[in-house]
Order: structure tokens, then C-alpha cells, then sequence
């Protein structure tokens, strides 16, 4: 699933782990020195689902290093149904322009998804006037389909299950979902993202660490712990 095909920033170093980015890291089993922690000022919570971005962020730009460790495991729970994948993606979305707004360093390519819900409305509307505006789109979305599915045969040949073609759909529900969260914050900044829990998977269920906000349903995998620990 997503968490397989979003593992790739955490290959390389061997089983003894190394150093990561802030920007290279899944916040959802991480611990902090004391004085790290105190000093960045935890997790700002008005940043959520984004507040351990901000908050490793922070704490690199303080001067510790982050170090990812994949021998440490927590099993994460996925979101059950479509909708709440949907709104969760829109979440991340949403919450990328506002750590840009938070003066975060970033990379160009957190945008391309809301660049192509963009140009892919923008190219639809003015197909209505404009007959070239319809051949724009199509070539666009031809050459999105090619990227995706080459990607998505990546992840095929990896795992070498047949399978896991399934996740090339769900890159474009991924990628929509990310990229209309991003307009939807720059045209209604500050909106409550917060995702309340669901009965079913009871507050501490299942796995090394527990279900993520009490969902139901299978694990996705596991992913290793980042440690912060003294630049010098």
C-alpha cells in the first residue's frame, strides 16, 4: 500500500540505520533528547496532521541530527474507506502550504500535485472556448498515466507481487486528493484538519505501538524510529 510505496526514503544505511532530513522522515514513531524536545518547543498541534515535520524541522535547524533506525517498529493502522484515505491526503496537502507558510525549507516538487489539478481544470474550462485546450489535456493526462504507471511497475518489479498494480490507481486519488487540499488552503487557509477517532479499534489496539488515532484495520507495514541526538 502507501506505506510500502513511500518506504524509499528510508532504504540505504543497513540495519544500522542513518541520518536523515527532516523532510525525509514519517513522524509517527520518533523520540527526542529532552533538551531537544524542549528546545524546538514539542509538537505545535495547530499543525496537524504536519506537526512532527515542523517539529523535526525545528529541532535540525537547532543543530541535532535526525537519525532514522530501522530496527525500532510501530505497526500503523490505515484509514478505512475511501473517503477518510481521501481526506487524509487532502490533509497532507493542505498542511504542505502551511508549513511553507511557516517558513519551512522546501522542494519544488510537494507542488506538482496541486500544479497538475491546476492545469488539469484550468485545460478542462478552456476547452470549452479554446478546441486546443482539450488536446492539452489529454496529452497531459496521458503523460501522468505513463510516469504513474511506470512507477507503479517499480514497485512491481521491487516486491514482485502482480498485485501491487493496485497502488497505480491509488497514486491518482493520492495525488488529487494532495493536490485540491493544496488549493483548498490557499483559498481557505487555517481550516480544522483534525481526525477524530473511530470505534472499532479501541484506543491501544494492535501491533507493537498501538493503532493510529484507535482505526480499525489491517497494519501496512512497520517503519523504523528517527532519534535526535547533538550535532557536535
Amino acid at each position: 500500500g502507501g506505506a510500502g510505496f513511500g518506504a524509499d526514503r528510508y532504504r540505504g544505511g543497513g540495519g544500522g540505520g542513518a541520518e536523515a532530513g527532516w523532510d525525509q522522515i514519517i513522524g509517527c514513531n520518533a523520540a527526542y533528547r529532552r533538551a531537544a524536545f524542549e528546545q524546538m518547543g514539542g509538537f505545535p498541534e495547530e499543525f496537524y496532521p504536519g506537526e512532527e515535520m515542523l517539529a523535526a524541522f525545528r529541532t535540525e535547524r537547532l543543530g541535532w541530527k535526525l537519525w532514522f533506525t530501522p530496527d525500532a517498529r510501530v505497526w500503523h493502522w490505515p484509514r478505512q474507506g475511501m473517503r477518510r484515505f481521501w481526506r487524509q491526503m487532502g490533509s497532507y496537502g493542505a498542511t504542505r502550504i502551511r508549513l511553507m507558510r511557516a517558513g519551512v525549507s522546501w522542494h519544488p516538487t510537494v507542488l506538482a500535485p496541486g500544479l497538475w489539478v491546476g492545469a488539469t481544470v484550468a485545460l478542462a474550462a478552456a476547452g470549452f472556448a479554446w478546441r486546443p485546450g482539450w488536446w492539452l489535456l489529454g496529452a497531459l493526462t496521458a503523460a501522468y498515466a505513463a510516469v504513474t504507471a511506470w512507477m507503479a511497475g517499480g514497485v512491481v518489479r521491487e516486491t514482485g507481487r502482480p498485485g501491487d498494480w493496485r497502488v497505480w490507481p491509488m497514486m491518482w486519488v493520492m495525488h488529487a486528493a494532495y493536490g485540491i487540499g493544496e488549493w483548498t488552503e490557499l483559498v481557505r487557509p487555517s481550516r480544522d484538519l483534525s481526525d477524530k477517532p473511530v470505534g472499532g479499534g479501541g484506543g491501544g489496539g494492535g501491533g507493537e505501538g498501538g493503532g493510529i488515532w484507535g482505526v480499525a484495520g489491517k497494519t501496512v507495514g512497520a517503519a523504523g524510529v528517527f532519534w535526535a541526538f547533538p550535532g557536535r
